[in-house]
């Protein structure tokens, strides 16, 4: 398993938005913020779980949430900041969310779920 540590860890901090689709009929609100060297997130929308989860990472861009089964994949522009992630989970068609600009989360994150687990 890769580290996170407050430099890189950081680039994935904020808020993601996952646009409505079949799997998730009211889209997805998606929260990371970081705690000591771990990513944790938490997710509000339909077809979700409640509560908070803790993201692993597998390497640099890629990570995963062994809770349910599922894979982050982060996208970074050419200047190296991250604008978006892929949501991949077996069974499912590939979720990409936004990162909106200038939307941190606080240090308790804000949100009420987190992904479904079947």
């Amino acid at each position: 398993m890769a580290a996170v540590n407050e430099r890189n860890g950081d680039a994935y901090v904020g808020c993601y938005e996952f646009m409505p689709s079949t799997d998730f009929p009211t889209g997805i609100k998606l929260t990371i913020r970081r705690e000591g060297d771990q990513l944790v997130g938490r997710a509000v929308g339909k077809n979700v779980l409640q509560g908070t989860f803790d993201i692993y990472a597998e390497s640099e861009t890629d990570f995963f949430l062994p809770i349910v089964g599922a894979q982050f994949v982060f996208i970074r522009n050419n200047l190296g900041q991250v604008t978006a992630v892929i949501l991949r989970r077996a069974g499912l068609t590939d979720h990409e969310g936004k990162k909106l600009k200038n939307d941190r989360p606080s240090v308790s994150g804000v949100g009420q779920q987190s992904l479904r687990s079947g």
